[in-house]
């Protein structure tokens, strides 16, 4: 594209929906009316092909139409590129948003909007509507971006917060990608052998301490270090009642600390003030790259025992589901709550670079994990973020795949009055044809059964009748096991599983599916559908402030346009699902929503619900379902796609 036409898309990009008229273009580009007729023809051309369009209003003037943002703003791109310009132009309005909070955040002054208009492409209006979004992150870090007429727009706060709000926002993290490789504002500001010195400052701060050190938490600290070090040598400093400081002397005290410091001070050539000091402290403890000795007394252990127990309680309560007996489990969140709670005592931001993926992957671990957060607060007043509670979903999730290991395979005991040799004999062929279904948990006669405690095990495979009644599944088997034998066992593996297990139809009901609602919110959409929840007398009146109150904690969507809301806690008379779609997608947290699955579980709920988890999560991960469901006019018509997407479960609607 010639550079005379690339000017004039830029300015019609900044008018946005306005007409821009063809004498100004014409003075700007330097050329006659009848040149830019030409050019603006020729241009139409171009973007055409890019999803855009140039209308042409006579004796008014032209105006741009962008029809597909993606297109468009990914060719504008390339085109900067092939025009040399350095600052590429965000498109859509997550990138837009980004791209104002870096520059308000490393600007030495005042910005003007109109600046910032020119440099984005866009209108000043498009400005100030972007800015709302902008105070509402800033906000999060107790930050304001007041305007002054006569200056502009300028980020106010302390020092401490400014700076976690740069390390979130400014720095490019990449788990596909390694540090350093794109982190520009760090080149610009530091030398290649200043940044590597750090590293390995930083790797050898606690010699001989077996710590281990994970590549985001490195990473972070290695940000958080170089921002401080920037901003003290821009004269901008932390005061000492911005900080919580009363356990610091101990670790200051420490050589560790008071080497690394020296070595800092002597790599850029900087002198680190006290409150400095302190806070570069702060962010080696709230990585364990120094140890809290305080918190590592007999009673702090003792505490935080109890606080793990109240967590596994509380999620066992609400789930059915039981880790209390899980020692690497429990191993497992006392180091890593012990490490978060450092963080969160001292107002260290972290990044949680797979938190969408972890939602999308594990929600029914990511909804313990809520639990576990809330469990939390209620112990120790201490409130968990998103990102945080990502982190202790994935400690959770593993915890469920060792369980789900250990379920899967029946336990078995194997009954036998021939003798020694014919039982082995009967476990060895239960081995060998069915090994990954079962687990032999012994051998026992038939009159020693009377005296067993059977609660641990799942079905008893016997040589001889049992006439007796029994508590557990049984089945009668030759010692040398024939092809009807092993038949015969796995279907009684396969009953055993399935009543195990939940049937989905019984929780969807044909008069909770709503299509096509005019709503425009997700308040709307929560108090219509509980208002019909409690009109039906399906759950308490207090499940309208449940479900707000759980959206608060953390929004339901998960992308794909679909959200899962559902109340805070378990207040329904039974479990269900609710569905309902929207003929427009509305604003849901971060995420587009058009479908929407209301999840009720009954109050003090006995039944393992993880199979409608992963039904509910395997089936909104279809892009194509998803289209499909909300493009549904008929109660029939979408209840017939929910049964296509599971006949494993053989779902069907209740009337």
């Amino acid at each position: 594209m010639h550079s005379r036409l690339y000017k004039i898309l830029r300015s019609m990009m900044q008018r946005d929906d306005d007409v821009i008229i063809g004498h100004h273009l014409a003075k700007l580009a330097n050329v006659s009316a009848r040149t830019i007729q030409k050019d603006i023809k020729m241009l139409n051309d171009i973007v055409k092909q890019y999803g855009a369009c140039i209308h042409s209003i006579r004796s008014i003037g032209y105006k741009l139409e962008i029809n597909d943002p993606e297109t468009f703003y990914l060719f504008i791109k390339e085109e900067q590129k092939r025009q040399g310009v350095e600052r590429e132009v965000p498109g859509d309005t997550e990138e837009r948003v980004l791209y104002l909070l870096r520059r308000l955040l490393l600007a030495e002054g005042y910005v003007k909007q109109d600046d910032l208009a020119e440099e984005m492409y866009v209108s000043k209006s498009t400005i100030q509507k972007l800015m709302k979004d902008v105070r509402e992150k800033l906000a999060v870090y107790k930050l304001t971006l007041p305007s002054k007429s006569s200056f502009g727009l300028k980020i106010e706060g302390n020092e401490f917060n400014y700076r976690s709000c740069i390390s979130e926002y400014c720095f490019i993290r990449d788990i596909n990608h390694s540090f350093m490789a794109k982190q520009t504002l760090l080149k610009e500001s530091f030398t290649e052998k200043q940044i590597r010195d750090l590293k390995n400052l930083v790797l050898n701060a606690a010699p001989n301490r077996n710590i281990h050190i994970s590549d985001r938490d490195f990473e972070d600290v290695l940000i958080h270090f170089l921002v401080a070090i920037k901003r003290i040598n821009e004269g901008l400093y932390i005061r000492k009642d911005e900080l919580k400081s009363r356990e610091i002397p101990l670790a200051l005290a420490s050589s560790v600390v008071i080497d690394l410091l020296k070595e800092i001070e002597s790599i850029f050539n900087v002198t680190i003030p006290e409150p400095e000091r302190i806070y570069l402290c702060l962010l080696l403890l709230g990585k364990k790259i120094i140890p809290n000795e305080l918190k590592n007394d007999t009673s702090s252990i003792r505490e935080m025992n109890k606080v793990i127990d109240d967590m596994l309680c509380a999620i066992f309560l609400e789930m059915n589901i039981d880790f209390r007996e899980d020692p690497e489990l429990r191993t497992s969140l006392f180091n890593h709550i012990k490490v978060m709670l450092n963080r969160l005592e001292y107002g260290l931001n972290i990044r949680n670079p797979i938190l969408k993926e972890i939602k999308e992957k594990y929600p029914f671990s990511f909804e313990m994990a809520l639990i576990a957060a809330q469990s939390l607060d209620n112990s120790l007043k201490i409130e968990i973020n998103d990102e945080e509670i990502g982190f202790l979903a994935i400690h959770l999730e593993g915890a469920l795949q060792r369980m789900d290991a250990n379920v899967t395979r029946i336990r078995c005991l194997v009954v036998c009055s021939t003798g020694t040799g014919s039982a082995q004999l009967l476990k060895y062929g239960l081995n060998k044809h069915l090994g990954d279904r079962l687990t032999i948990i012994g051998v026992q006669s038939y009159y020693a059964l009377s005296q067993m405690d059977l609660k641990t095990i799942d079905l008893i495979v016997s040589t001889i009748q049992i006439d007796a009644a029994l508590p557990i599944p049984f089945i009668k088997v030759s010692p040398i096991l024939s092809e009807q034998d092993i038949i015969a066992i796995k279907n009684k593996l396969k009953a055993i599983h399935t009543k195990n297990h939940c049937e989905i139809a019984q929780f969807i009901k044909e008069d909770l599916i709503f299509l096509q609602m005019e709503l425009s919110s997700p308040e709307e959409v929560i108090e219509s559908i509980c208002q019909t929840i409690i009109t039906k007398q399906l759950a308490s009146p207090d499940i309208t402030k449940l479900v707000i109150e759980r959206e608060m904690a953390s929004p339901t969507s998960y992308g794909n346009l679909i959200a899962i809301p559902h109340p805070l806690k378990h207040i329904s008379y039974e479990t269900f699902l609710a569905f309902c779609t929207l003929k427009k997608p509305i604003k849901w947290g971060n995420e587009m929503v058009q479908l929407i699955c209301f999840f009720n579980i009954k109050k003090n709920n006995e039944m393992d619900l993880q199979v409608l988890y992963e039904f509910l999560y395997t089936m909104i991960n279809d892009k194509n379902i998803v289209e499909k469901l909300t493009n549904c006019r008929t109660v029939p018509e979408f209840s017939a796609l929910l049964y296509s997407q599971d006949k494993s479960n053989k779902i069907h609607i209740i009337k």
